[in-house]
């Protein structure tokens, strides 16, 4: 039986990633719209980890890839049942691992954000999102000597570790404004 399962680029819902059993393997298959020019890597995430899928091939303004992982390769990742899909630029050069506590922004989670912010979050190609009890947070991964992500919102980062990840955290309440840092 086929199971369709979420595929998200930038915290949106871009594409359906199908998956089906065949005895110990699960085949996976993708065709979704290219955001813009350029290569891109597919992470397959589970309750307890993510892998890398694979790169889609561009075919005109659309991506393909079909992969095919044992059962046993999907539980070693965590990625077992698989749960979502995430689109990434090839150019990150590491995987997305995404941090305990975090996730892929959910649906909806930035059109609660002013229309400017929103666009800022969705430029980037990498940032995760936390619920907390009277709002949301994004955290936004970052290196030194790398352009400040989200620019507009800077006065509102707070840098943090996030393991092993240097990332720069953006808090907002429950109607997407920003908070000032404490």
């Amino acid at each position: 039986m086929e199971t369709k399962l979420p595929l998200y680029w930038q915290g949106v819902e871009w594409g359906i990633l199908r998956c089906w059993d065949q005895e110990v393997r699960t085949v996976f298959s993708v065709r979704c719209a290219c955001p813009r020019a350029g290569l891109y890597k597919i992470y397959l995430s589970g309750g307890g980890g993510s892998l890398l899928l694979g790169t889609p091939m561009p075919e005109g303004s659309f991506l393909t890839l079909s992969r095919t992982l044992t059962h046993q390769a999907l539980r070693q990742a965590g990625a077992f049942p698989p749960l979502r899909g995430e689109l990434a630029p090839a150019s990150s050069g590491e995987p997305v691992l995404i941090p305990s506590g975090w996730q892929t922004p959910p649906p909806g989670r930035l059109d609660q954000l002013d229309p400017l912010l929103r666009e800022v979050f969705q430029s980037l190609p990498l940032f995760w999102s936390q619920d907390l009890p009277d709002g949301f947070s994004l955290a936004v991964p970052w290196r030194s000597g790398q352009a400040v992500p989200a620019t507009p919102l800077i006065c509102f980062a707070v840098m943090k570790n996030l393991e092993g990840r240097c990332c720069l955290l953006f808090e907002f309440g429950a109607d997407g404004t920003p908070r000032i840092p404490a």
